[in-house]
């Protein structure tokens, strides 16, 4: 049996301030029925979505030992880039946002992320979890 649509969107949330993961990812799991993980570090954030899987990801740009412009192409490069990747970060511009977007990330959101768009990416997500039928 195949557990609902809600249940299966996976969402990792990657971000080097621990209040910040960990109140996105509660907000993911509590509010919009997600199975959403928080990570701190990029080594670690590699390794999770290797087993994780997560079909959304919010990434961190600016983060120490490891940024998320390498985590964005150290996961292209491996070819396990989650299906929609949202760099979430407290710096904008035109510079922060081509570079993203050339490395792979599918939008550019600034900290605090807007609850609309927050729901317009969870609904992405879980379109796309709907799609695939592989488990975590």
């Amino acid at each position: 049996m195949s557990q609902p649509a809600q249940d299966r969107v996976r969402v990792l949330v990657v971000d080097d301030n621990q209040d910040n993961a960990n109140s996105l990812a509660t907000l993911l799991r509590i509010g919009y029925q997600c199975n959403a993980k928080a990570c701190m570090d990029g080594l670690k954030c590699i390794e999770t979505v290797r087993e994780f899987k997560p079909h959304l990801m919010f990434l961190d740009l600016h983060m120490p030992r490891m940024d998320g412009y390498q985590i964005a192409q150290h996961l292209a490069a491996e070819g396990i880039k989650p299906p929609l990747v949202v760099a979430l970060t407290g710096i904008g511009g035109e510079d922060s946002i081509e570079m993203a977007l050339n490395l792979g990330c599918d939008a550019h959101e600034l900290k605090p992320i807007a609850i609309p768009r927050l729901e317009q990416l969870v609904a992405k997500a879980r379109d796309i979890a709907q799609l695939t039928d592989e488990s975590p």
